[in-house]
């Protein structure tokens, strides 16, 4: 679990999706939706500045239609602080839903 979250966090891992997203975009794709659970939602925050090149400014002509995270594997403070990931979030997308369980264990 310990070298899984090494890798959400890595630099790589986090541009490599924002490179993703672009290679979405650039083929056609109009919207984009996020569902992700713990270590994916950690790479998708990471990457947040990433996402809002491609999905934030609304010149791509592609929009982030819904955000879903499942048991994020983040810090609460650090989502819900003024600017913080939620705030972030909400700027690009209307939808966003945060389901949390204590008794998750992934």
């Amino acid at each position: 679990f310990q070298a899984a979250g090494v890798g959400a966090q890595g630099e790589k891992t986090q541009e490599m999706f924002g490179e993703f997203l672009k290679s979405l975009v650039g083929g056609g794709v109009k919207q984009v939706h996020i569902l992700a659970h713990s270590m994916g939602a950690k790479v998708f925050l990471g990457a947040l500045d990433q996402v809002k090149s491609v999905l934030g400014d609304g010149e791509s002509g592609a929009r982030m239609a819904t955000c879903v995270l499942m048991n994020p594997d983040a810090f609460l403070g650090e989502f819900i602080e003024e600017d913080g990931w939620y705030d972030v979030i909400k700027s690009m997308c209307d939808h966003v839903t945060l389901y949390a369980d204590c008794g998750d264990g992934a």
